[in-house]
């Protein structure tokens, strides 16, 4: 079974976007970051094949953690460190949990088709 690992940042404002502001406000910017990590799950939460593990950095907000877990997805903290350490920390996870191949995107991928990850799932060896 191939796992999708979705990277994101919980969207509190402040602290997701940072380069959007200025011209947006933090608020605004949070609002982007939700929206993008929204639209990012309806398109790869579709497809049972291919179970998704959200690494979060932070906390959710109760209704989107709602939102999330009513879609069957799991949410597990990122590890520390940089993004390779944290990568390779979310793949030995899901390894450990059976996976025999993982595909990581992150929550900045609202317009990704969802036939990209079924082609990264059979390059990876599953269907």
């Amino acid at each position: 079974m191939i796992s999708v690992a979705l990277f994101a940042k919980a969207p509190v404002a402040g602290q997701v976007k940072t380069r959007l502001t200025p011209p947006l406000t933090r608020e605004e910017a949070a609002t982007v970051a939700r929206a993008c990590l929204e639209e990012t799950l309806a398109t790869i939460a579709n497809n049972p094949a291919l179970p998704v593990t959200l690494f979060l950095d932070g906390a959710l907000e109760e209704s989107l953690d709602r939102l999330v877990r009513s879609r069957g997805i799991a949410i597990r903290p990122q590890g520390a460190g940089g993004l390779g350490e944290r990568l390779r920390a979310a793949f030995e996870g899901l390894f450990a949990a059976g996976a025999s191949g993982a595909i990581a995107i992150g929550s900045d991928s609202p317009s990704l088709p969802a036939g990209r990850l079924q082609e990264a799932a059979a390059a990876n060896g599953g269907r």
